[in-house]
């Protein structure tokens, strides 16, 4: 009641104190469970998402049965997203922890823990669009591939295809002697035609399936002058 009239009064770093008071003191308080929903609410209010993300999990874990439980999984997804955006997480109270590699922590999280509540399809689908802005392909293709086996009918499905087809295009951008990856581009685009030729993003994959065609035409162009010069 204390920390709550704190919180009220907007005495917050006093708020703070007394509610991790509350979980320290008596863990096994029917209140600790909320006192630990508030530490959350309130470190996300001061736009500190690493501390309000570390709580939560917290309380994941050590009151799995807990009320908020839904609750939170919705607000770790929100402060995933705003990791997704670019914001840098705190550490010791200046904003420089690399934002992507948190939107991925955060994502895994809820997957690990919520795989089939309203937000597991939702995470594991940002935690591949984090792998790939991180420009990690392999990983990303590999987090697109598990939302398709563990989530066929999500509406993100179609989506994770044509990233997959982007993620590969990309590796093979980066490791040009590698065809290998540039063949895993060339299905992906081809397997995506197929199976939704008429979308709106059909252009796109054909696009990318044509630059992959130009690209093996020129190099086999190259290996064609080596051997006539030799």
């Amino acid at each position: 009641e204390t920390a709550l009239d704190l919180y009220k009064e907007k005495k917050l770093d006093k708020a703070v104190e007394q509610f991790e008071l509350v979980v320290k003191k008596y863990p096994k308080s029917r209140f600790a469970p909320e006192a630990q929903y508030r530490l959350g609410t309130l470190y996300e209010e001061s736009g500190d998402y690493v501390k309000a993300h570390k709580t939560y999990q917290s309380l994941i874990k050590s009151y799995p049965q807990s009320e908020r439980f839904d609750e939170v999984i919705e607000r770790e997804y929100q402060i995933g997203t705003i990791f997704l955006s670019g914001k840098k997480g705190k550490l010791m109270g200046l904003e420089v922890r690399p934002s992507l590699p948190l939107a991925i922590e955060v994502f895994q999280k809820i997957v690990e823990v919520a795989p089939y509540g309203a937000f597991g399809d939702k995470a594991q689908f940002n935690a591949g669009v984090a792998y790939q802005r991180s420009r990690r392909y392999d990983e990303a293709v590999a987090a697109y591939q598990t939302l398709l086996e563990q989530y066929p009918k999500s509406e993100f499905a179609q989506q994770a295809r044509l990233q997959m087809t982007e993620a590969s295009y990309q590796k093979s951008a980066v490791e040009t002697l590698d065809q290998s990856a540039l063949d895993a581009a060339a299905q992906q685009a081809q397997g995506y035609l197929q199976r939704y030729p008429d979308s709106s993003d059909a252009a796109k994959a054909l696009e990318i399936r044509n630059k992959v065609d130009e690209l093996n035409a020129e190099k086999n162009y190259r290996i064609g002058l080596y051997y006539e010069k030799d």
